[in-house]
């Protein structure tokens, strides 16, 4: 297993001798999984998991609790982890909520 969070578009990329690489994408929220509950996707993450639709993996852990472990440092805690593999995140399971506008006269 080998964190890639600081220079990839997902979080972790997990290989097995002679097997297929997985590239792992890692959520966390403190409420509960429900049909309202919502992650936050970023643009790459997206498009990662749409190039490599058979090798990506989303987790995502859900009543989540934060504290204070003994160094100081915030400690979560998952309450219940949901896996969808492989994740191919199609048009209708995303929400656009932001978008990045440049006015023609500044192109």
């Amino acid at each position: 297993i080998k964190d890639t969070s600081a220079t990839k578009a997902w979080d972790y990329e997990v290989t097995r001798k002679g097997s297929v690489t997985l590239y792992v994408e890692a959520k966390g929220m403190v409420a509960p999984w429900g049909k309202s509950a919502a992650i936050t996707v970023t643009r790459n993450e997206v498009e990662n998991a749409r190039r490599n639709p058979d090798s990506c993996v989303l987790i995502v852990a859900t009543s989540c609790t934060l504290s204070q472990g003994n160094d100081g440092q915030p400690v979560a805690k998952p309450g219940k982890i949901l896996v969808e593999y492989p994740w191919t995140p199609d048009a209708g399971a995303l929400e656009a909520r932001v978008f990045t506008h440049r006015p023609r006269r500044l192109r």
